[in-house]
């Protein structure tokens, strides 16, 4: 089963008409040997090229620009292999858009979205397929930066320029918080600690800025409550005055309350005796129509019989009449019967005796319709009377009453706000007392050493250690990480203070080397792949000449122990390096020489053509 990560099979340079630049690689050690200009720094460019360098910082060398500069080349191929399969990476020179893997078109940039990423991809390389986040920065408050691969190759990616660092080997001098994002990837790719649970502590900028803002808030209110007070205040000593502080003005009111009601009570039994006396005075009203009415009809029927009357006197002086005057017929005996008077008379006298009853009944009606007039004149003028009670006395009192009632209610209310609002200005002169007087927020430092148990750094220290005893290093056995710089000291002695500036390539090697191993043994996220740039070239202490030449030597023979586990691609001068069994490493030696060996990695390419 192959261990865990990917390792580098090929790195390809090719272009129309052009010999293709080709070298191979194993998973093991792997040595690229040349003069300078033979285009070993080329190789290891071209890998950082195909996983995604980005020349951005006009004030830092292009690292491209050598394969930017290969006439007739047009496209970098870089073979990853893993567990999974082989991956085949091209990426056309000067394109900083995308890259092909396997036929797919993955972006460079990130910011392209729901597109594949590169990065994506490659962070897939060593197991990492969803977004991760570590601590970037010394301030406590800062947020936290996404895991990127960019980020993580400096880790296991280090040029000429870099390896010869007096500093940590994992710091980048131009990065202001390297203090903790060096550690914080090298933590990272150890035990994959996340920080997506990551609480951010306020930053003491924007504690104080809220503080100011919380003041300028408080005073703010201060001055409106205080305005407010002063006026409630006003208004409660004005009111005080005038207002009423009876307590009995309800009971008061009840008993108005009570009379009023009493009042329209008895008003409208008055309402329903005079509207029964009217139906009595409409009736009477009416008989005394009726008998009018009868009278009339009396006179009538008297006056008619007085006519017969007369009438039948004089009849008695015409001769008699037995023709019809109609029909003219004879009439018969017996037909007419003059003997009325008598009749007439009596009927005359009956009619005279009931007009007398009449007129006694008329007089009787009209002495008790007068009664009910009196009644309703009476009953009338006993209603107005209430009624004046009620609108000239019983509601102006009870108007007045709950006048006063809702003025109390009116001041009751100012003063129960008075004593609200004072209550809140004096909250308010608490909180500003607090605010005033409390400590000013300081900075607070995220110390990532913290993260770093004993049991970790010791583990990696014996991987060091061991490295760093094989090539006789100087003190050797006196190695240990010192967290505050983040690199290897001897003893109390930086690694400059052993022997010189020219020894830290070699050490910042052995660290290198020696985190692979740990990573392997026991990281989370492996790479499984290191490479280095010329870690022997800067040994030119003169006064350490001997030591040097040691150094080299176990050096090589560390590479040739079969100790290392994992892939290392290192490229360094033909004489700093020399291999003494070719059959344990991948040895890739370029000669400089048209007629011996290989000249360099591009054919054809001579002198100052390649670097």
């Amino acid at each position: 089963m192959m261990r865990k990560g990917f390792y580098i099979s090929q790195v390809k340079i090719v272009g129309p008409g052009k010999k293709d630049a080709v070298v191979e690689f194993k998973d093991g050690v792997n040595v690229v040997l040349g003069p300078s200009n033979s285009g070993k720094s080329l190789i290891l460019a071209c890998i950082d090229y195909c996983f995604g360098y980005v020349h951005k910082n006009e004030k830092q060398p292009d690292y491209a620009e050598k394969i930017k500069a290969l006439d007739g080349y047009n496209a970098v191929y870089v073979t990853i292999k893993t567990s999974e399969g082989s991956y085949e990476i091209i990426r056309a020179i000067g394109d900083d858009d995308h890259v092909l893997i396997n036929g797919t078109t993955y972006y460079i940039n990130d910011r392209k979205k729901d597109q594949p990423k590169l990065n994506e991809f490659l962070l897939g390389l060593l197991g990492i397929h969803e977004p991760h986040y570590i601590r970037a920065k010394r301030k406590a408050s800062a947020s936290p930066n996404s895991v990127s691969f960019r980020s993580l190759l400096a880790n296991f990616y280090v040029r000429q320029g870099k390896i010869e660092t007096e500093r940590s080997v994992f710091f980048n001098p131009n990065d202001p918080n390297t203090g903790v994002t060096a550690p914080a990837l090298f933590l990272f790719l150890l035990n994959g600690n996340n920080c997506d649970d990551f609480k951010k502590k306020e930053d003491p900028k924007i504690s104080k800025a809220r503080n100011e803002g919380e003041k300028l808030y408080i005073e703010k209110q201060l001055s409106s409550l205080g305005s407010r007070v002063d006026k409630l205040t006003s208004l409660r000593n004005e009111m005080a005055l005038s207002v009423s502080f009876d307590d009995d003005l309800t009971a008061q009111v009840e008993e108005i309350q009570k009379q009023i009601d009493e009042a329209i009570k008895e008003s409208h039994d008055i309402m329903a005796q005079i509207y029964e006396r009217n139906s009595k005075l409409s009736e009477a009203n009416t008989i005394e129509e009726q008998f009018r009415s009868l009278q009339t009809q009396y006179e009538s029927d008297i006056r008619r019989m007085s006519l017969i009357l007369e009438s039948e006197a004089k009849i008695h002086n015409y001769p008699e009449k037995n023709i019809c005057p109609v029909c003219g017929q004879s009439l018969q005996s017996g037909q007419y019967h003059p003997e009325y008077a008598p009749a007439i008379v009596a009927e005359s006298k009956l009619k005279k005796e009931k007009m007398a009853d009449l007129q006694t009944a008329q007089a009787d009606l009209i002495q008790r319709r007068d009664k009910i007039k009196n009644e309703i004149i009476e009953l009338e003028n006993k209603q107005h009377t209430i009624e004046n009670r009620l609108n000239q006395e019983l509601i102006p009192k009870i108007q007045n009453l709950k006048e006063k009632i809702e003025q109390r209610r009116k001041f009751d209310q100012i003063v129960t706000e008075l004593t609200v609002v004072s209550d809140q200005l004096q909250l308010l002169h608490d909180d500003l007392d607090k605010n005033q007087t409390v400590e000013k927020p300081k900075e607070e430092l995220y110390h990532i050493e913290d993260d770093f148990n004993k049991n970790i750094i010791g583990a990696f220290e014996k991987h060091l250690t061991d490295i760093l005893q094989q090539v006789h290093f100087p003190n050797a056995s006196s190695a240990f990480w010192n967290m505050p710089t983040f690199d290897v000291v001897f003893g109390k002695k930086s690694k400059t203070g052993i022997m010189g500036g020219g020894f830290c390539a070699t050490v910042n090697a052995c660290v290198l080397m020696a985190y692979e191993q740990f990573l392997i043994d026991s990281g989370k996220y492996v790479p499984g792949c290191v490479f280095i740039d010329s870690p022997l070239t800067s040994l030119s202490e003169s006064q350490y000449e001997e030591e040097k030449e040691t150094i080299q030597h176990n050096f090589a023979e560390y590479l040739l122990s079969g100790k290392i586990n994992g892939q290392v691609i290192l490229a360094d001068h033909t004489d700093r390096i020399k291999i003494s069994d070719k059959s344990k490493v991948n040895v890739i030696e370029y000669t400089h020489n048209r007629n011996h060996g290989v000249y360099g990695f591009v054919p054809d390419m001579y002198q100052d053509d390649i670097g």
